[in-house]
């Protein structure tokens, strides 16, 4: 039973170089920050009270408040996705579809997990399509693509309602 569906494929673009680097980042500053006021609560009372009146102030918590936005603005930037029309083959034994005009075939043996995430906001489903040598191609399409991948590979699905 072989069927063809429309689809967007997603594409990495090169903002999410940029966008893992301010996730990155965002956690060390984040975390050396955390890590530093709970080795300071193990001091004797005063001397906390005092390290934290002295040495953070009011800017420290800026830069801890900044650092954290930049670890989600990071994360968000680096889920960007180019993307571009192409058609999805689902037969009994493999997935196929073109991506920037190479054909990929993926065979059930190869297809690791197969997720949706769905936005609030968009009508389109979000399918990742992950493989045993852990590539991952995002693909948007509607329900019943992801109805048939489930009939079809139903101990390689995994639903999620991702916001």
């Amino acid at each position: 039973m072989k069927k063809t569906y429309d689809i967007l494929i997603g594409n990495k673009i090169w903002i999410n170089k940029i966008g893992v680097v301010f996730g990155i980042i965002g956690s060390i500053i984040t975390a050396l920050l955390l890590l530093l006021i709970i080795l300071e609560l193990s001091n004797p009372s005063e001397m906390t009270v005092i390290f934290l009146i002295e040495f953070f102030e009011n800017k420290i918590y800026l830069v801890l408040l900044t650092s954290i936005l930049l670890f989600i603005i990071g994360m968000q930037i680096a889920e960007i996705r180019n993307y571009k029309s192409s058609e999805l083959t689902i037969e009994t034994e493999k997935i196929s579809f073109l991506k920037n005009g190479e054909l990929i075939e993926i065979p059930e043996p190869r297809l690791h997990k197969i997720t949706e995430r769905k936005k609030r906001f968009s009508k389109m489903k979000l399918i990742k399509i992950k493989t045993d040598t852990h590539k991952e191609y995002d693909i948007k399409g509607d329900k019943n693509i992801l109805e048939h991948l489930t009939e079809l590979f139903p101990n390689k699905t995994e639903l999620k309602n991702v916001g």
